[in-house]
């Protein structure tokens, strides 16, 4: 028998489906924390399983009273923010990889830069063993917690107004960033963007299935190009930190501005033709057979 899937199905009570969904997501973190033969590829399947986690709490945290939502709020936070070193070094070396192999010069020259950027993320990995098993100690307690949730409630008007205000959440910080552009602003709205993709994953039931799937890649594509700009700000900054100035890190450097602003133009344009509709002519519009 195949395993229920990650999202909602339509003969599902909202509230019990967003309960299953958010213990699995916790059982594939765990699974994932728990393979010591690849700690760096581990961090990352866990953190991709606590994104989506996230999602799942953030379309029923209106229906938790407001301590228990500053408990579980507070509980992701500290998993995110113990696992991002981890995340973050493996990120800027593949990030300079890729780089590198499109990069107009030998891929030696860069030789310096790549090695101190291999020694940080194996310095971080050699660390994280108390770090996981912090995390695991985190995740077994929401995971109880999960199964608690006052959800018998939850309708699936009740998800579709939370699709709609992730949906006005990310057209109000493109708007922010589009006033006063900073890497901040961008990341505040890249993030907003994935917050709606996994919210339409989950939710996707309630809505046509043929118009869902298509913002659903759009959002995808829309994220891809965000995400891409916001590694080379992630690399830029982890080159000036750790190797600090020299020829290789100012071509690496040049290479990076040379780059980014493609990312982040096309990023925009397509999300400006995304958000042009008003949150509530987008819910219609994904409500329309």
């Amino acid at each position: 028998m195949n395993p229920p899937p990650l999202y909602l199905q339509a003969h599902e009570a909202p509230g019990e489906g967003l309960r299953r969904i958010a213990r699995k997501q916790i059982d594939t973190a765990r699974a994932a924390l728990n393979n010591d033969s690849d700690p760096v590829r581990s961090v990352h399947e866990a953190r991709k399983a606590l994104k989506k986690l996230r999602a799942a709490f953030r379309l029923v945290s209106g229906r938790l009273e407001p301590r228990r939502r500053e408990v579980e709020k507070k509980a992701l936070g500290e998993i995110s923010h113990l696992l991002g070193p981890m995340r973050d070094a493996d990120v800027r070396l593949r990030t300079l990889e890729a780089l590198i192999r499109t990069a107009p010069a030998e891929p030696a020259e860069f030789s310096a830069v790549r090695t101190a950027l291999v020694a940080d993320r194996d310095r971080v990995a050699a660390s994280s063993e108390e770090t996981v098993r912090r995390v695991l100690r985190l995740l077994e307690k929401a995971r109880r917690r999960v199964q608690s949730w006052p959800l018998d409630a939850l309708t699936s008007d009740d998800l579709k107004a939370e699709v709609q205000r992730a949906y006005r959440k990310g057209r109000r910080t493109l708007e922010a960033y589009r006033a006063q552009p900073s890497p901040e602003a961008f990341h505040e709205w890249r993030k907003r963007v994935k917050e709606l993709w996994y919210h339409l994953r989950i939710v996707r039931a309630s809505f046509s299935p043929g118009k869902v799937r298509r913002l659903i890649m759009k959002l995808k594509d829309m994220g891809g190009m965000a995400g891409d700009a916001h590694d080379l700000d992630a690399l830029r900054a982890g080159v000036q930190q750790l190797v600090g100035p020299g020829v290789q890190s100012a071509f690496i450097i040049g290479e990076i501005d040379a780059r980014e602003p493609e990312f982040y133009a096309e990023a925009l344009r397509l999300g400006q033709r995304f958000y042009k509709k008003s949150p509530q002519d987008f819910i219609k519009g994904l409500e329309r057979k």
